[in-house]
């Protein structure tokens, strides 16, 4: 035992190490020598890149205990742009201060190897601090005795890293190796400055893969043991931080830094700190300094600032008023980086000096918002109270100033400032700036305290103590506005205070408004970055709550689903859609659900179909609430963007209560939510559609007497807030508006008291007389992203993206007419005026993206510089004759710079700013010296030489690609020619994928300039309406039929048979006919008189078969011609025919069978055929219409050219002036013949040498057929293809039917249709109902039967399926007036009674059965003499009531309340009677029309009543039952038996007091109007009771008495049952010998049991 002891005490000494921390003696000085380099680029050899190299020798002493004092000697600093491994490192010239600081020793604490803390005199800059700490980077070893191989988080310049320790000994040199690896992913500490991108947030998306920014840091070092320690003799340091905005798989940039430091000496000389006080500077962790207000693109020098800043004013002002210049962007940048080195005086006086020079304010209020300093804040400020602006102009500079501002307590603090001053103040003006700063104030605090543990409390404390005030106000206002200002904020500490806005039962805040508690819940999506479970936990909460408004708990499962739901999670969301009965939530959440199941995101798209499949076949309404969400994701391009939209309505109307729409991105790892709008419009509707009622007191209070009959009824709330709306950016609500009443009729106020005619006069005169002489100047900085981090060796390294953007745009125009000085728009339009305008619009935008090195002393980088430039110059002159009804518009040409109208330039380069040195990235010779460094590196040896480490060993080239590109593709159309010219050199050739592709320099440009070969000297377009069209017409139009060359007897003799009716034309038509024949027999060609010829011959055999009774086929089988040429002719026709019918057939695979060969189960049903109705009226209508008994083909046969016998309807002419006056262009001509119901349109080439035409002939053959033919091509006659559109029956079902058949189409349009079908119609038609056809066709059709109000079955014919679906409708169809209106005779008079039907909701009565407004049927056993209500507005304005009432004698009376009208409606016998105020109206009498009711008898006998100001569209009285229609906006706020037209069948069954049954009789008994006493004029002797159960009910062993909460009919005191009904009720049960309770319909249901309720009574004389 004992030996095993000692065994293991020797092994546990050999395993521990003696102490390997470097150590110093006292006394010595060591003398080291220091290089670092730091290059960035693409990580090939033969590319430029830009860095620097730092070279020092660095001597360390002990000053005393632990505390060692460090010195650099002959310090110098290089900088590298050129192509890489070029050893030309340029030697920077340090400032006397600068070199002064550098030699300036500092202390630091040493123990162990650990670097504890650094002292230094307060006047050494921090940026040279960060320099000695990359130098005491390598010097930091944290060993330790026990073990070799050990990780641990360890403190160095970048923060608290991860860091691995790897410890070997080498007994034969005596030397101890060490290397040490920090992953600068995995730090606890991380030591980064990010701007611009507090409102971004991580995306899992790209995480999941693969990361934009990497980095990993190695160390080698060599320790020689001394006597107390051990002493570095040499350390290397490598480090790759490599980037991309793609995927990392795909290339990347990369920023190496090589640190070496080597031991040469040790000197006795001691190193002597200067006299300076020794400060606490700090650990070894990088403080960042100037390098923040430092530009990485700034390629100017800063010396005077306030003599620079006019110096770029006036470049700007100078160089951008026509056009803008090519370098306004980056003098406009360079403007903001000099006024964000001024302080707040400098500005003030800037503002006050340049005053008088609008372009020159306009210059500094453009760019001020942008400099981010509390100079520029209290700048803006002041010019926003100075009330100068108006009110969009002072949102948009206040929000751009808040939004840009450096988020601190200082700046926060001013803020706040501002805020208690508005606060006081009462003025619109002053309260949406407010609104504007508390907005700004809660983003500041979230960009402010976005990465911190913990934020100022002062900060915070504001806000609370203003909620807490608004709380216990309850007011409204306020709490809306501080839970947007929290949700901005999106901060921990805003949870708990949102959580007080929520409706949760037992809490203050579920007393509060719904608006309230609506804008909580969207505040919590901002704060689920923070507290994404407790966010998630109170959304399901909310969710499950089926107490609350259906429109919350919708708000919640939105809110939910952002919250990256587990599986465990959306289990429970489908359990509660299964069992809810509100449909508006369920089908919003199927639709959600549905929508994110196609997500491309993984994580969200599992749980999603998991939880879809959960779901089953769950149908949704198409009326009812929806959500959409689209996204897309690329991979290796690390790009994506999402859509969600969410329709959000708690009842089935058009216009829904909320639409929330949102977009976001995703780049380069990172998401932002781009851009969301919602808009809320829940009073909209009702507000625009209903009119405005009197206040009757009289109407009210009676129509109150009858519903104080009801048990407990309870009115809907009316919507005090018509709509509101809010606008936010990268998250963050910038503006929200609310429009109430009281705004509406502020507006209306203003408006009346301004003469708009009159001041719409003088704007007139003034623009006669002045024109508009217009320059718009606009500069923006739309982006400013950096992430600065430091590198190994203390020096900082950036990735910056800027985007600047200048727009001018000068508008000139002047107005000329003979006018009087005091003329009116009568003048105007009854003389000519010319209008002459020059517009010049252009563009300048510049993007940078940066990667380098930026700090005060250096400045080394990769910059990706992009530049837009857009600049479209016109002149326009109109002319407008009133009088004549002519109007033209000229555009004459303009010159451009170059020619150039649009260019993108993109190039990459490696600048060097002191050495002022830009490297393109690829040189020349790329390729060829990327060829010679690959087939040399197989022979090249390893190097100990740091350019060796620099190097990156590629794999070989797959294949050669070519470095260059370079295409121009030019057209040449109107005397214009146009040209796009491509040309890029990237490296492409090294890589194929996105970033090589980027990297080089690119160069896309489109040039106009006028055509050499065609001069022209204006483009015109000529507009002339009426008649004189004709006139203006440049070429002549013929459309008769083909011409047949004279002298030939027998062919004219059979054109006069193939055309019957040219003989009965008249002579004059005939002469302009033939003299237009003989000109363009002149113009054509042989080729085409042969072609012409060649058709003709074929129509001749057609008509010869005909004469001799012969059987001859079509033309496409006449192949028995006996001339050659003709016979080729036809077969190239026919073959083209059949290549199109052929391609259209494999598009849809259509078959060659005929028709008679179908097989019987593949025939079409007779059942199913279409009917057209004018077949049907043909017999009848024999000589009524010009067009009866006749084809579209034959008269259009007679009259093909309606020219010849009816004026234009209008002229328009398309043409290029050229010098030589030869027409160029096209022309329009439209006819209208009224009297046969036909159109025409025909454009035509005006070129005598171009015969293309477009002719459109449309014509109605009856009220309900409409035939049109289009023909294009030459002369009309290449293509063409009719379209037939006309109504019907489809087994007796309204019908309607459009077909389009054709005989040829040209090749394109069959690409476009296949196009159209493969990527539209055939994922769709792919779940549709098919059947295959036999028979082939060479038309579509598409067919819509009127299955029932809202459902249409739709069929699509292609040349081989057959494609059936229903689709269901939004609204409901009127079939039955639509079979009345046909052939739509009256459709102009009933449009808005159409619209008020189809939009609105219907109840219906008949034969005992009730359906509801959403379609809900139910039995209604109505009592004897008592009224019932059917339907009434249910909000306090109670505009309308609908009372039914069944006698004994089983006959339905009606009992309307409108207005101060009383009308009773019922059927005396069979013949119907109307009362209104207990007059009765003789049936002569009828329709009844005043105070906007309106009565009328059908022929049908049925009584039609129409008040649509009181809410009632129509009600129907008639022997069978009755029916009513109520409009849209009245959804959701009517009651009665007809429910509550919300489109939920479940919820129809409400009670008076909102409670919801499931038993109907009940129900309708609940809504019965009882007596009053036994004398009631009605006859109802039935009553509203709550009866006791008969039995004692035993609850826990106590002995209840149950009564009921739900009414029950029963016979009045004195009165016997002779009719009943069994029915349920709800009990509440209390125990025996407690007081009853008097609110018995306010308590809780305990049990249901069935009752007996009486339907009819028989009493006696002492009937009470």
């Amino acid at each position: 035992m004992r030996v095993v002891v000692l065994a293991l005490a020797l092994a546990l000494v050999a395993g521990q190490h003696s102490n390997l921390a470097p150590s110093f003696a006292p006394g010595n000085t060591y003398v080291y020598e220091y290089e670092a380099k730091i290059l960035g680029g693409l990580p090939e050899q033969n590319l430029a890149r830009a860095g620097l190299k730092l070279f020092s020798r660095v001597k360390i002493s002990v000053a005393q205990e632990n505390i060692l004092l460090l010195q650099l000697e002959n310090p110098q600093i290089f900088e590298y742009s050129d192509v890489w491994p070029k050893n030309s490192f340029s030697q920077t010239h340090l400032h006397a201060d600068l070199e002064a600081h550098l030699k300036t020793p500092i202390k630091f604490r040493y123990n162990n190897g650990t670097v504890r803390e650094i002292l230094a005199p307060e006047s050494v800059p921090t940026m040279v601090i960060n320099m000695y700490r990359g130098i005491l980077n390598v010097l930091q070893l944290n060993i330790k005795k026990t073990q070799n191989i050990y990780d641990l988080q360890e403190e160095g310049v970048q923060g608290v890293c991860r860091t691995q320790y790897a410890i070997t000994e080498n007994e034969k040199t005596e030397r101890i190796l060490l290397t040490k690896s920090r992953n600068l992913n995995q730090c606890q500490e991380k030591v980064m400055k990010d701007i611009g991108l507090a409102y971004t947030k991580t995306s899992h998306k790209y995480q999941q893969d693969s990361k934009s920014l990497r980095g990993t840091t190695g160390y080698t070092y060599k320790l020689k043991p001394v006597p107390g320690g051990t002493i570095i003799e040499e350390a290397t340091g490598n480090e790759i931080i490599q980037f991309t905005p793609f995927n990392e798989l795909n290339g990347v940039a990369s920023m190496q830094t090589l640190q070496h430091l080597v031991f040469i000496q040790v000197e006795n000389a001691p190193i002597v700190p200067i006299s300076a006080e020794y400060r606490h500077r700090g650990s070894l962790k990088y403080e960042f300094s100037t390098e923040i207000q430092q530009s990485p693109i700034r390629i100017f020098k800063m010396k005077e600032v306030q003599e620079q800043i006019p110096e770029v004013l006036n470049h700007l002002v100078v160089n951008n008023r026509d056009k803008v210049h090519e370098d306004a962007p980056l003098k406009f940048l360079e403007l903001i980086q000099l006024l964000r080195a001024s302080d707040i005086t400098q500005l003030r006086n800037l503002l006050t000096t340049h005053s008088m020079s609008a372009e020159k304010r306009q210059w500094l209020l453009d760019a001020i918002p942008n400099i981010g300093t509390m100079a520029a804040l209290e700048i803006v400020m002041a010019e926003v109270l100075k009330r100068e602006l108006s009110v969009p102009e002072a949102t948009q500079l206040l929000i751009g100033t808040l939004h840009m501002v450096e988020p601190n307590h200082e700046i926060i603090q001013k803020v706040w400032s501002h805020i208690e001053q508005l606060s006081q103040k009462q003025g619109i003006y002053e309260q949406i700036v407010r609104k504007s700063l508390l907005l700004s104030y809660g983003s500041l605090i979230h960009r402010n305290c976005a990465d911190k543990a913990e934020c100022h409390d002062q900060d915070i404390q504001r806000i609370k103590v203003h909620f807490d005030k608004a709380f216990e106000e309850k007011n409204t206002n306020e709490l809306v506005l501080w839970a947007k200002v929290m949700g901005n904020a999106a901060h921990p500490w805003g949870y708990k205070y949102i959580t007080k806005l929520l409706p949760i039962h037992g809490t203050a805040g579920h007393e509060l408004s719904t608006r309230v508690h609506i804008e909580a819940i969207l505040a919590l999506r901002g704060i689920t970055k923070q507290k994404a479970k407790e966010v998630q936990n109170l959304a399901l909460q909310l969710y499950m709550d089926r107490t609350l408004d259906s429109e919350l708990r919708m708000l919640a499962v939105m809110v939910l689903m952002e919250t990256q739901p587990s599986m465990a999670v959306m289990t429970n969301v489908v359990n509660i859609i299964k069992s809810d009965s509100s449909l508006p939530v369920r089908s919003f959440t199927c639709s959600l659900i549905k929508s994110f199941s196609k997500s491309m995101d993984p994580s969200v798209a599992s749980v999603s179909n998991v939880a879809l499949r959960l779901l089953g076949q769950m149908r949704q309404n198409i009326k009812m609430s929806k959500a959409l969400h689209v996204d897309y994701y690329s991979h290796p391009l690390t790009l994506g963007a999402a859509a969600s939209m969410y329709y959000i309505n708690d009842a089935a109307t058009i216009l829904p209560k909320t639409i929330v729409a949102k977009t976001s991105a995703y780049f380069a790892g990172a998401a932002a939510d781009v851009f969301e709008i919602g808009v809320r419009s829940e009073g909209f509707q009702e507000h625009f559609l209903k009119n405005e009622l009197s206040d009757d007191s009289d109407r009210t209070t009676k129509m109150k007497r009858i519903l104080k009959a009801l048990s407990n009824w309870k009115s809907m709330p009316t919507s005090q807030l018509l709509g509101s709306a809010y606008i936010k950016v990268l998250g963050q609500e910038i503006a929200f508006v609310d429009i109430d009443k009281q705004v509406i009729e502020e507006a209306i106020k203003i408006s009346s008291e301004i003469n708009i005619k009159e001041h719409g006069m003088t704007v007139l005169r003034q623009l006669f007389q002045n024109g508009i002489s217009k320059r718009f100047v606009k500069a923006m900085l739309p982006s400013e992203i950096r992430r600065i981090m430091p590198t190994a060796s203390g020096l900082p390294m950036e990735l910056a993206l800027y985007t600047v953007a200048v727009s001018v745009a000068d508008v000139q125009a002047k107005l000329q007419a003979n006018l009087p000085q005091n003329f009116h728009v009568s003048d105007i339009l009854n003389g000519k005026t010319n209008i002459e305008t020059e517009i010049k619009p252009s563009v300048a935008l510049n993007t940078f993206a940066v990667m380098g090195v930026n700090t005060d002393i250096v400045q080394a980088a990769m910059v990706s510089r992009a530049r837009v430039r857009v600049n479209v110059p016109s002149k326009i002159s109109a002319s407008l004759d009133f009088v004549e009804n002519n109007f033209k518009i000229r555009v004459l040409p303009v010159s451009l710079p170059e020619n150039v109208a649009a260019a993108v330039d993109v190039e990459t380069l490696a600048i060097a700013k002191h050495a002022k040195k830009m490297t393109p990235l690829i040189p020349e010779d790329a390729s060829s010296l990327f060829s010679a460094s690959l087939s040399s590196s197989s022979h090249s040896s390893n190097s100990r030489d740091m350019q060796d480490n620099m190097q990156v060993q590629d794999k070989p080239l797959s294949k050669t690609r070519a470095p260059r590109f370079n295409k121009k593709f030019c057209t040449n159309s109107f005397g214009l020619k146009s040209c796009i010219n491509v040309t890029s050199h990237n490296a492409r050739f090294i890589r194929d994928s996105a970033l090589y592709r980027l990297a080089g320099k690119h160069l896309v440009r489109l040039s106009l300039k006028q055509s050499e070969s065609e001069v022209v000297e204006k483009w015109e377009m000529e507009l002339q309406l009426g008649p004189k069209g004709a006139e203006k017409l440049i070429k002549s139009i013929n459309l008769s039929m083909e011409e047949i060359p004279e002298g030939t007897p027998i062919l004219s003799k059979l054109k006069r048979i193939l055309t019957p009716g040219l003989q009965n034309r008249t002579s004059s038509s005939s002469s302009s006919s033939s003299s237009r024949s003989v000109l363009r027999n002149s113009r054509t060609s042989s080729s085409s008189s042969s072609s012409s010829r060649s058709k003709v011959t074929s129509k001749v055999i057609k008509a010869m078969g005909k004469i001799l009774g012969g059987s001859h086929k079509s033309s496409s089988s006449s192949s028995s011609s006996s001339s050659s040429s003709r016979r080729i002719s036809r077969q190239q026709h026919q073959k083209s025919h059949k290549s199109t019918v052929s391609s259209l057939s494999s598009l849809f695979s259509a078959s060659s069978s005929s028709s008679q060969s179908v097989p019987r189960s593949q025939r079409m049903s007779s059942r199913t055929k279409f009917q057209p109705n004018h077949q049907k009226k043909t017999s009848k209508r024999h000589s009524g219409s010009a067009s009866s008994g006749r084809t579209f083909e034959d008269i259009r046969a007679q009259n093909k050219f309606l020219g010849d016998s009816v004026p234009t309807v209008f002229v328009l002419i398309l043409r290029a002036v050229r010098a030589n006056n030869s027409p160029l262009g096209y022309q329009i001509a439209a006819y209208d013949d009224r009297d046969n119901n036909r159109v025409q349109m025909i454009m035509a080439a005006l070129s005598s040498e171009d015969n293309w035409r477009f002719c459109a002939d449309a014509m109605g053959l009856s009220k309900t057929k409409v035939v049109a033919k289009i023909s294009w091509g030459e002369k009309c006659r290449t293509y063409d293809t009719t379209i037939t559109a006309e109504t019907g029956l489809v087994e007796n079902k309204v019908a309607a039917r459009v077909r389009l058949a054709w005989k040829r189409l040209p090749s394109s349009v069959v690409k476009d249709i296949k196009m159209l079908y493969r990527h539209i119609l055939a994922p769709y038609l792919s779940s549709v109902n098919l059947q295959k056809r036999s028979d082939k066709t060479q038309q579509i059709s598409i067919t819509a039967v009127v299955e029932s109000e809202k459902v249409l079955h739709i069929v699509l014919k292609s040349p081989k399926y057959v494609y059936r679906r229903n689709v269901p409708l939004p609204v409901s169809l009127p079939i039955h007036n639509l079979r009345e209106m046909l052939p739509y005779d009256e459709l102009r008079d009933n449009v808005h009674h159409v619209l008020a039907k189809t939009t609105g909701a219907q109840c219906k009565f008949e034969s005992g059965k009730l359906t509801t407004f959403s379609k809900k049927t139910y039995e209604n056993y109505m009592p004897n003499s008592c009224y019932q209500l059917l339907a009434q507005d249910c909000t306090d304005e109670l505009k309308f009531i609908v009372l039914l009432k069944k006698d004994s004698a089983n006959r339905y009376m009606v009992n309307v309340k409108i207005g101060t009208k009383d009308i009773d409606m019922f059927l005396d016998g069979e013949r119907p009677a109307v009362m209104i105020n207990g007059k009765e109206i003789a049936r002569e009498s009828l329709p009844y029309n005043k105070d906007s009711v309106s009565i009328r008898l059908t022929e049908s006998n049925m009584l039609v009543l129409s008040a649509q100001r009181f809410g009632i569209t129509e009600l129907h009285l008639s022997s069978t039952g009755v029916e009513i229609h109520v409009p849209e906006y009245l959804r959701n706020r009517v009651c009665g038996l007809c429910g509550q037209a919300n489109g939920d069948k479940r919820n129809d069954f409400r009670l008076p007091n909102g409670r919801v049954t499931d038993n109907p009789i009940s129900f309708a008994h609940s809504w019965t109007l009882p007596s009053q006493s036994c004398s009631d004029e009605t006859g109802c002797r039935l009553n509203h009771e709550s009866i006791e159960l008969e039995r004692n009910i035993n609850v826990h062993g106590v002995e209840t008495k149950c009564v009921s909460v739900d009414p029950v009919l029963r016979c009045r005191a004195g009165c016997i049952a002779t009719k009943t009904t069994m029915t349920s009720a709800g009990f509440h049960c209390r125990p025996i010998g407690v007081n009853p309770v008097s609110d018995i319909h306010e308590r809780s249901i305990d049990m249901t049991e069935s009752v007996e309720a009486h339907l009819d009574c028989s009493c006696s004389s002492q009937c009470s």
